[in-house]
This record gives C-alpha cells, sequence and structure tokens, in this order.
C-alpha cells in the first residue's frame, strides 16, 4: 500500500480521508498548512499527496507545482481538494501539474477510485528516482559550488518505465483527469449534504463549548 500525505486544515476532512484511507491498508499522515507539508516531505516521501488547494500559508497549487517539477518528488501522485464554497481552480490545477481533483466531503468510492490507479502507478515511478538528497523548499538559499549554482531543468515529461523516451504526463487509466471544463453534477441533495457538513464543521468547537456550559450549570443546580 502507499504513504499518503493528507493536507487539509479542516479537522473534519483529516478525520474522514483518514479513516477511509487507513481502512485499505495506506498509511496516512495528516497536515495542516502548505509550510508544514514541505517541512515533512523529505521524511514522509509520499506516494500520494491530498492537497487542500486553499491551505493556509503555502497553497495545494504551489505544493503541486514543486512536486511535480522535482525529479526527487515527481513519481509522487498530487489530488487536490476543494469544496462548495472554495472550488479547485481547474486553471490553476493544471499549471501546476495535478493528477486531478476531488471535492468533500470525501466520498469513499470515488476517493479510491482516484487513489488505488495512483498508488500503483507512483510504486513504477519511484523505480526511476535519480539517487541524491531531497531537494530544499521553495525559497530556501541556492546551494554554491565553486560559485556556481547548479540549477536542473524543470522537467515537462516523465520517463517510460519499459525505456528512455520520455512520455508525456498523463493521468492513469480509472482516474479522472483534470478537464478542459467539465459540466456541474453535483445534485441538490450533494450540495446541501456538503454546505451542512462545513457548517458543522466550523460551529463544532462553540457547540462544545455551549454545552459544557450547560451540563456544568447543571451539575451545580442540583
Amino acid at each position: 500500500m502507499s504513504r499518503i500525505l493528507l493536507a487539509d486544515d479542516s479537522p473534519h476532512a483529516q478525520r474522514m480521508g483518514e479513516r477511509l484511507l487507513r481502512d485499505e491498508g495506506h498509511e496516512v499522515v495528516t497536515i495542516t498548512d502548505g509550510d508544514t507539508v514541505f517541512v515533512r516531505l523529505p521524511d514522509v516521501d509520499p506516494d500520494i499527496l491530498i492537497l487542500d488547494a486553499n491551505l493556509p500559508l503555502r497553497s495545494g497549487y504551489e505544493i503541486a507545482r514543486f512536486v511535480k517539477r522535482s525529479p526527487f518528488y515527481r513519481h509522487a501522485a498530487v489530488l487536490l481538494t476543494g469544496s462548495v464554497a472554495e472550488p479547485v481552480d481547474e486553471t490553476r490545477a493544471r499549471a501546476a501539474g495535478a493528477d486531478g481533483f476531488i471535492q468533500k466531503p470525501f466520498e469513499s468510492k470515488a476517493l479510491l477510485a482516484l487513489v488505488t490507479p495512483l498508488s500503483a502507478k507512483a510504486a513504477e515511478l519511484r523505480k526511476l528516482r535519480p539517487a541524491g538528497p531531497p531537494p530544499p523548499p521553495p525559497g530556501a538559499e541556492p546551494a554554491f559550488v565553486s560559485g556556481v549554482v547548479s540549477v536542473e531543468p524543470e522537467p515537462e515529461f516523465a520517463m517510460d518505465p519499459e525505456g528512455d523516451r520520455p512520455v508525456p504526463q498523463l493521468a492513469p487509466l480509472g482516474v479522472k483527469p483534470i478537464p478542459e471544463s467539465e459540466p456541474d453534477t453535483l445534485s441538490e441533495n450533494e450540495r446541501v449534504r456538503a454546505a451542512v457538513t462545513l457548517a458543522l464543521d466550523a460551529a463544532m468547537p462553540q457547540l462544545i463549548d455551549s454545552l459544557t456550559q450547560q451540563v456544568v450549570k447543571a451539575l451545580h443546580s442540583k
């Protein structure tokens, strides 16, 4: 199974995604902001990154761009996630090199239909990874050798696992690629469910505090 880095600042999305993926045997590391993603990338060394497109500090688009332009990490698949309130910008997602996207709240079959083939693809591409240390995160100072900055060109193609010819980056079979345009197919029930889920997620801390105060008050009144 795969190592998956799940980055989302919503506790509800983290819990749901982690449960669905762990039930399928995947190893999951959850993170709440974009800066921490870059800190944890070397030790997690994920096969798949599932990123909220609108992560705080560093967006999912920025992380996807870094991963897909890095020879060390570009084997990893990147899925961007969005919600009804904050949808994925498909143009930015394509430009960043993301493999696909999925809407929250996660639905088990839809999530696994994306993750399963991406997991197999990442395992094959990992075999082609060049030797050497992982790259520094964006913004880090470049390394100088004899006064010369070593810069590797940004790859536009992956390498064919069965040869040495470059092939375009394409979404694997069965994975929903990022389309040029896609009609909105969400039913009214799905829209309402998503909106209610987000509202409950945001209101949960206040509800817990309010109920706690009421229980304490009731206990003291006895």
